[in-house]
């Protein structure tokens, strides 16, 4: 039984390396990021107070170069206020394109639905 944890290990030890010569003859860099959950930052999801808190996080990644994935949480809503003076804040002063660069979103279907909803409404009334 020891042996085989230590084949597994060894094996496992070989992916790694094998995988990290080929992102580094590519020029890959593994970048990790950073979880942003949500429902841990803000009190509550529909005020623009509390979507200014979600934008200096945002803002935040943006400068220092980080991505980060935004966690939402299923039984969370988010106003329409909220989502303004946060996303949309942040699309209105750094684009889409870096939006996108910046955040990934992690959660349910219909909170990443609504999301995606709110980003495509918001870009096609105020293109940058």
């Amino acid at each position: 039984m020891t042996q085989m944890k230590f084949s597994i290990f060894k094996f496992f030890s070989y992916i790694y390396i094998y995988f990290c010569k080929i992102f580094e003859r590519l020029s890959i860099k593994y970048i990790p990021m950073k979880t942003l959950i949500l429902k841990n930052i803000v009190k509550n999801s529909s005020s623009n107070e509390q979507g200014m808190v979600l934008f200096d996080s945002l803002q935040n990644a943006y400068l220092n170069k980080d991505s980060l994935i935004l966690y939402v949480d299923s039984d969370l809503s988010m106003s329409s206020s909220f989502l303004n003076s946060s996303i949309g804040l942040f699309l209105d002063k750094y684009g889409l394109a870096n939006f996108k660069q910046t955040v990934k979103f992690k959660g349910s279907k219909n909170q990443f639905s609504r999301l995606l909803d709110y980003i495509n409404k918001y870009s096609d009334l105020y293109p940058v």
